[in-house]
């Protein structure tokens, strides 16, 4: 009856690792760009191809449902290492999954033909499993993010567990009753087909969340970020600009607002083309960005339009700041084909009392600011 409880527990794994794969998969196809997935859904196929071989032992040759079967789950939890490490951005140490594969098919080799000695294969493919989650722990918690931090820690500390359990699985192999048939009546064994099928779950939670974590991230990245650019959009500028204008109002502090317009950008566009415009956008947002405080707020609310936030700036550092961003835009010249593109802005200055008006009234009061600026002769401050 154990023996078939166990064996049970072999094909209940595959069905399990299919299952994940299938799941590892769809999200596949539904993040293509993300290749950590496909190392992820591969991993679980080869788990699960390796399992089912297990389960058949009896029917397969020996050297399938020994070595083979082995080197596969061995190669799976090598492609979770992968996985991991291509999530992170990191370089993927393939010579270390081939190593790792290419130990267990050789000694496996030797203790089923040379000298066949179970135990043995156990402690092997346990402890090589163990070192393969062992460094996909270590990876999720070296490189783990702010934002990442507690789904990259779960799913951390599963691989830890089960590079534990494994650990104790090779003490308790080497220090119990031999081993002569996998599936003959032994506690252990049982508990490392119910760990498999535990682990398989709970890391394709942890993959899963790890990648719709990203995904959401990103997504809440486009919805505040101008893509162009790479600074705020209009709504996200606005959003952090009440916040802070509150701050300010509770500290009874100053606020100056810098509404910057880039001077004849619609000619730049009709003469160079929309592409020159775009690196004419891109690079005034960086030199401006290069010139304001880290407490500063940069944004594009139109189009070729940057507003900035200055908490805590009195007029004079206001408009020292403008003249800043003014000269370092103007030295900033690009080169297209044989021609210089000289670029200017125009900058409308506002410095109010916070607690005196709202967001609406301050942004009115620098865009006139701003027209009265252009109307001067542009490449001008106006307050």
């Amino acid at each position: 009856m154990i023996q078939l409880d166990i064996r049970t527990l072999s094909l209940l794994a595959v069905l399990v690792a299919l299952l994940m794969a299938g799941a590892m998969l769809l999200l596949w196809r539904l993040n293509p760009e993300e290749r950590s997935v496909r190392y992820w859904a591969v991993g679980n196929w080869a788990i699960a191809v390796g399992f089912l071989c297990i389960g058949l032992r009896g029917f397969l040759p020996i050297f399938i449902s020994v070595v083979v079967a082995n080197s596969l789950i061995v190669a799976g939890y090598g492609l979770f290492l992968a996985g991991v490490w291509e999530f992170l951005g990191k370089s993927i140490r393939w010579w270390v999954i081939k190593t790792a594969v290419a130990l267990v098919f050789l000694s496996f080799l030797y203790f089923t033909y040379q000298s066949p000695d179970i135990s043995a294969r156990i402690v092997i493919v346990s402890l090589v499993i163990a070192i393969l989650s062992g460094l996909s722990a270590n990876a999720l918690i070296r490189e783990v993010s702010q934002r990442m931090q507690k789904i990259q820690t779960l799913t951390a500390s599963v691989f830890m567990l089960h590079a534990l359990y494994l650990s104790l699985r090779s003490i308790a192999t080497l220090t119990g009753t031999p081993v002569y048939d996998l599936f003959s009546p032994n506690l252990v064994q049982a508990l490392a087909f119910l760990d498999v099928i535990v682990v398989a779950i709970c890391l394709t939670f942890g993959f899963t969340s790890m990648i719709n974590r990203r995904l959401q991230f990103h997504l809440d990245h486009l919805a505040s970020y101008d893509i162009l650019t790479g600074v705020f959009n209009r709504r996200a500028f606005e959003q952090a600009a009440v916040r802070e204008i509150a701050r300010c109002s509770r500290q009874k502090k100053q606020i100056s607002i810098l509404l910057l317009d880039i001077d004849h950008f619609k000619r730049i566009n009709d003469r160079y083309g929309h592409p020159v415009g775009d690196k004419v956008l891109k690079a005034t947002a960086g030199t401006i960005a290069d010139v304001l405080r880290t407490e500063d707020i940069l944004g594009r609310i139109g189009g070729e339009e940057f507003c900035m936030l200055l908490p805590e700036a009195d007029q004079e550092a206001a408009i020292d700041v403008s003249e800043r961003v003014r000269l370092a835009v103007c030295e900033n010249a690009m080169e297209y084909a044989d021609e210089t593109i000289k670029i200017t802005v125009s900058i409308g200055v506002a410095t109010i009392r916070s607690d005196e008006m709202d967001w609406t009234q301050m942004f009115q009061i620098a865009d006139e600011a701003l027209y009265r600026a252009k109307e001067g002769g542009r490449n001008l401050i106006a307050t």
